[in-house]
């Protein structure tokens, strides 16, 4: 699961626009333990709290909801990063990671499950 979440995170930061690189730095990656059994859970999301380092009174969270779910043309450092690493940047990045990589994550798992009886 957690070679899973690393190519999820790696996609959706190649999907994701870009100006400063600012939304990109923002996707993080969290392991945590819980429950009774302490099982592993992974979350990945943006960071809205990381501040925007020339700008030190606003958050990558006073823009990112739009950059996800928002629509918009991308600016020419989004698309010229579309041009360069052949992945469609833009709304939903994070969203058409996990879609991408789910299947595959899935059959991972079942394998790593019969491997293991």
């Amino acid at each position: 699961m957690r070679g899973g979440a690393k190519e999820i995170l790696e996609l959706a930061k190649k999907q994701a626009p870009v100006d400063e690189g600012n939304l990109e730095d923002a996707l993080e990656l969290q392991e945590d333990r819980f429950g009774l059994n302490t099982r592993t859970r992974i979350t990945i999301f943006v960071n809205e709290s990381k501040a925007l380092p020339h700008r030190p009174d606003k958050t990558v969270g006073d823009y990112a909801t739009r950059m996800h779910e928002g629509q918009y043309n991308l600016g020419k450092d989004s698309l010229a990063k579309q041009r360069a690493n052949g992945q469609v940047v833009g709304p939903k990045y994070l969203e058409r990671a996990v879609q991408k990589l789910e299947k595959e994550i899935i059959q991972s798992v079942m394998l790593a499950i019969k491997g293991s009886l």
